[in-house]
């Protein structure tokens, strides 16, 4: 079985496989950004409310959060995460550099590589019970304004796993609507599924995020899973569909016409092995 079912603790969504676009969202959810996710939610609290003005004191809340974080989670020996002034990679080692002393993590094995120059890195690589962060290093991002070591963001592995639901979450009664769902899932399995879209007037484009690339602590390439693992849910075995119909007039079990026809489409993944390893 793929690790993402054995081995790591993680969020898992559902979406319906009828809608190509909430299908992609789900499968690009596997990394997204901490900062807007904790800017956008409740988690921490705000007098501006619901207001579309970017409020400079939450944005430091949400740096304050992450920070805290860090501390309890990947702590740095001997100093907090909070106003460190840079980051460097020496000796296969993390160099966290803060009042003018450098600094290590308390556990090493908590950070397995980086983008850029290792003196100057763009990013830097973490994880936590095999979950990984990859801290961003842009003095010239906008979100770095008031940071001293240029972190404009941290991207978490979030999303593990999802469900792609021909069940619960559609209505999908006819041949035409079990066209959609087959031919979404059929794409995602292909990796090719990708859609077009119009928003606040701009002409956008989705599709499935590739592998990330980094390197390693010991100099050499490294790879992490850039998407979700894809899992299907066909229907139940109670229910029928017009889709096909068989030679008493009857209609077919919609849930044996589940199982085959995305069986079927998944021979693609048995062959290339993106979404599923094992």
């Amino acid at each position: 079985m793929d690790d993402e079912i054995t081995k790591i603790a993680g969020p898992q969504l559902v979406v319906p496989i009828m809608n190509a676009r909430y299908a992609l969202n789900a499968a690009n959810a596997r990394w997204v950004s901490l900062y807007d996710s904790l800017y956008g939610t409740d988690i921490i609290e705000s007098e501006e409310g619901g207001s579309e003005r970017y409020d400079p004191n939450r944005g430091q809340e949400v740096i304050k959060y992450v920070r805290e974080f860090f501390d309890k989670h990947i702590p740095i020996d001997g100093t907090s995460w909070k106003n460190i002034a840079g980051l460097e990679i020496k000796d296969q080692d993390l160099i966290i550099l803060k009042d003018d002393y450098k600094y290590k993590l308390k556990d090493k094995n908590k950070f397995i590589g980086h983008r850029g120059d290792a003196k100057k890195p763009d990013a830097i690589i973490l994880q936590n019970n095999k979950l990984h962060f990859e801290m961003i290093i842009n003095p010239r991002a906008f979100s770095a304004a008031h940071d001293i070591a240029g972190i404009s963001d941290v991207i978490a592995e979030s999303a593990i796993s999802t469900i792609c639901d021909n069940e619960d979450s559609v209505a999908a009664v006819d041949a035409q609507d079990k066209v959609v769902c087959y031919r979404n899932w059929l794409g995602l399995m292909k990796g090719n599924l990708k859609i077009e879209f119009e928003k606040n007037g701009k002409n956008l484009e989705r599709k499935l995020n590739p592998d990330r690339s980094y390197i390693s602590k010991s100099g050499k390439g490294l790879k992490l899973r850039g998407r979700s693992l894809l899992l299907i849910r066909n229907v139940g075995h109670l229910m029928t569909n017009s889709s096909i119909i068989l030679d008493d007039g009857t209609e077919i079990p919609e849930g044996i016409m589940d199982a085959f026809i995305t069986t079927a489409a998944a021979l693609h993944d048995l062959k290339k092995k993106r979404n599923s390893r094992t």
